[in-house]
């Protein structure tokens, strides 16, 4: 977007035919992205150009450069940043002048052309050097910086330091947080899996059974289904923690209660069934089982009732035990916690 300087006769004319302005120091020419106005040929004084990332590979130009050249012949918005360091005196010429210029005098073309080329490898050098500082930077550690704090009052104790050291730890080494579209495919599959954990064998049971379904085969299957779908929650959750998905349980439960009606439609077409409906009967009740009572009721006469119930409530059990645990053991820690932070600042006052 700049050039060195140019020929003696493609100097004189841009230097006498322009129109000059002075610009202090610190003032933007223009930025990365505005809309071309021109070029500015540098009478006195200097300019820098740069991507506005790192200062480090900004250039500056003295008198005889031109600056914004490529994106004025080509009509693009400025790929660089120009800034005035020293106070400086400008020509500035617009795109229709130059093309008026350049239609009146084809001579120079040639010359612009030439500083043109020679300027948009100079500026890909520079990109070039840009990018691979941004990949070392991407690639090199960076050093574990420890605040120091000096007040008493913000000061952990050893065992808080060292319980957020652990909690560094873990979550370094997990996976990265998930979005959200993959939090809902997490959803989704885990639902999927409950539901063919929880179903599958009352299915299976059902098609062996035949017409002869009796109370043994009800308890077969409330062992069967409460059995394999604790053993695909006991795996679905390891799989969860290393994706950092907390609903397992939830979605698994909903994948049960929302799927019930179609596997029941599916064992009972096996002449085990409690209803004679085909067709459009068993479509409404396939339908109709995402409401929980439904689903409730067709269990029920199914057979698996109690294994519906053993699942929904031991999850709440579960969780209201699990809950309660966690604020019983954190009562202590906390007390422990604070009582260490007391004694370590009663300690440095005594210091």
């Amino acid at each position: 977007m700049a050039g060195d300087i140019a020929s003696v006769n493609l100097q004189t004319i841009l230097e006498q035919s322009c129109e000059k302005v002075r610009k202090q120091r610190s003032t933007v020419l223009f930025r990365h992205g505005d809309r071309t106005l021109g070029i500015f040929v540098v009478l006195s004084g200097k300019v820098s150009l740069g991507f506005g990332v790192n200062s480090a590979f900004d250039r500056s130009y003295g008198p005889g450069a031109l600056v914004g050249l490529p994106s004025t012949l080509t009509r693009r918005n400025y790929s660089m940043t120009a800034t005035v360091t020293e106070d400086a005196e400008l020509g500035f010429w617009s795109p229709e002048a130059l093309d008026s210029l350049l239609h009146n005098r084809p001579d120079l073309c040639q010359q612009l052309l030439v500083i043109l080329g020679e300027k948009m490898a100079e500026n890909y050098e520079l990109e070039e050097s840009i990018a691979q500082e941004k990949q070392s930077e991407r690639l090199s550690p960076k050093p574990f910086v420890q605040r120091a704090e000096s007040s008493s009052k913000t000061r952990r104790s050893p065992t808080a330091q060292v319980r957020g050291l652990s909690r560094g730890t873990t979550q370094v080494g997990s996976l990265p947080l998930p979005s959200r579209t993959q939090r809902r495919r997490l959803a989704l599959s885990f639902a999927v899996a409950g539901a063919l954990s929880f179903w599958l064998p009352d299915v299976v049971v059902h098609v062996d059974a035949g017409p002869n379904f009796d109370s043994r085969d009800v308890w077969v299957c409330t062992i069967l289904m409460a059995a394999t779908f604790l053993f695909a929650y006991v795996v679905a959750r390891r799989f969860g923690m290393k994706r950092d998905f907390k609903w397992v349980g939830p979605a698994m439960l909903l994948g049960v209660w929302l799927t019930g009606g179609l596997f029941i439609t599916l064992a009972t077409a096996s002449g085990s069934g409690f209803v004679g409906v085909d067709g459009v009967g068993r479509l409404l009740i396939i339908v109709l089982s995402v409401i929980p009572i439904v689903t409730f009721i067709l269990a029920a006469y199914d057979g698996s009732l109690f294994a519906l119930l053993a699942v929904t409530l031991g999850a709440l059990v579960f969780c209201g035990v699990r809950a309660s645990w966690i604020l019983l053991t954190s009562v202590p820690s906390s007390a422990r916690i604070s009582s260490e932070e007391s004694a370590s600042q009663q300690r440095s006052k005594v210091a």
